[in-house]
């Protein structure tokens, strides 16, 4: 599964466009990974997902 998010805004008094520092996320992608791993894992177990 994959997500795209679009982030930008237009900062009025530094008059540019600014978008979403994705550092912090991609620093911690292992932690989020397992995350969704183990939540699509319980989701699948309650479903009687065999595989």
């Amino acid at each position: 599964m994959h997500c795209f998010a679009f982030s930008a805004t237009y900062d009025e008094t530094e008059q540019q466009w600014k978008a979403l520092d994705i550092e912090p996320l991609k620093r911690n992608a292992p932690y989020w990974q397992a995350v969704y791993h183990q939540r699509l894992g319980a989701v699948a177990e309650g479903s009687g997902s065999q595989g």
